[in-house]
């Protein structure tokens, strides 16, 4: 009887501190289902404002746009103000599927420009180009610490989140990228700048636009926000190629998942692919609307991954054994691992942290490598 009570108790208090950790990462590195309670939140802030009789026109639809947060201090898109301006900033960025997936090889990089924000983080590299006759910008904060010999760039893609590139160029140890900063103290370093994060906020007063007023808008019309910013991405990895002798393109979960589909189509010298990438999810796929959305992406990234050692580039996988989902089984049961550990430019790492960037095995693979 009262062992029964205490595997009971036991059970009990064992559920809750996995309920609670768990808990936890969702508030903290906003794992599924946070979108789903944003959502909620939203519906619930919906319902209480359908309650008002009086009639507000174009109001009716743009209370329920800017509900997300802006980041503090100066931003260098102007604000929104109608719905017409909504429409234009989503196709500022628009682009269509069929162009990403040779976006890299069609790319044409433009003007850069630095542009200097009363802000914290306060310098942005704008970069123009154009890709099908048809110009775009991008964005990404930068730090340079090379002492001027431009040997090396390093570009990070955060994760999922908002306003996570200002954060983790500023090093916050709140933010779950927190300690990747550290391992390239000799270099410049280039945080790209997805649409609508940080201080490219699609904005009105200090509330920006949320993801039901992008991401459909997109796929419905034969684009996707996803293959927009990875398309940025890519146009900056070929802006600092020609600018730099080597370029190493860094993500950590959504930001590594885009950091591989970048490196497949640019090639840099290097990839560090952080949680980023597992082959069960042309099986199940767990991922909100935040998530990479790019229409018939997952066979060609599965063939593509297939393809890796024809590449140039060496690539650093690494897995948590403390993470949920996919990638704690990735980490136990090393499934992709044991495929990509038989390409001779990938190597594997399985750590005992969780979903983060584990800074000593990048540091030893980057020494291992030769690159100090």
């Amino acid at each position: 009887m009262r062992s029964r009570r205490f595997l009971r108790h036991s059970f009990f208090i064992v559920s809750f501190v996995m309920i609670f950790v768990y808990g936890i990462g969702v508030g903290t590195y906003q794992w599924f289902p946070y979108n789903v309670l944003v959502t909620i939140k939203n519906s619930i802030i919906f319902v209480h404002q359908q309650q008002s009789n009086d009639y507000k026109g174009e109001e009716e639809l743009l209370r329920f746009a800017f509900t997300n947060p802006v980041i503090s201090g100066e931003m260098f898109l102007p604000p929104l103000e109608t719905l017409d301006d909504v429409r234009k900033v989503n196709e500022s960025i628009f682009l269509p599927v069929a162009d990403f997936f040779d976006a890299y090889t069609n790319i044409q990089t433009l003007e850069d420009t630095d542009i200097s924000l009363k802000a914290t983080p306060s310098r942005v590299k704008e970069l123009s180009f154009e890709l099908n006759e048809r110009e775009y910008k991008a964005y990404a904060y930068f730090s340079l610490q090379s002492a001027g010999n431009h040997s090396r760039a390093i570009l990070i893609i955060p994760g999922s989140g908002m306003n996570q590139s200002s954060s983790l160029l500023l090093s916050d140890e709140k933010n779950y990228h927190y300690g990747i900063m550290t391992a390239f103290t000799k270099d410049d370093v280039y945080v790209f700048i997805k649409p609508n994060e940080d201080a490219y906020a699609f904005y009105r007063e200090r509330s920006k636009l949320n993801n039901s007023f992008i991401v459909n808008w997109h796929l419905n019309r034969g684009g996707s926000y996803s293959a927009s910013y990875i398309t940025q991405s890519l146009a900056f990895t070929k802006f600092l190629k020609r600018k730099y002798s080597e370029v190493i393109v860094v993500g950590l979960s959504q930001g590594g998942g885009a950091a591989l589909l970048n490196s497949i189509q640019s090639e840099p010298a290097y990839a560090i692919i952080a949680s980023g990438y597992s082959v069960m999810n042309k099986d199940v796929e767990w991922a909100g609307i935040d998530q990479i959305i790019i229409p018939n992406i997952s066979s060609k990234l599965d063939a593509a991954v297939s393809a890796l050692s024809q590449l140039k580039t060496r690539f650093l996988f690494t897995w948590g054994k403390r993470e949920v989902g996919a990638y704690r089984i990735e980490a136990m049961e090393k499934i992709t691992a044991n495929k990509l550990s038989l390409f001779s430019n990938v190597a594997i790492f399985v750590h005992d942290g969780g979903h983060v960037f584990p800074v000593k095995a990048i540091v030893e693979f980057l020494n291992t490598e030769g690159i100090k």
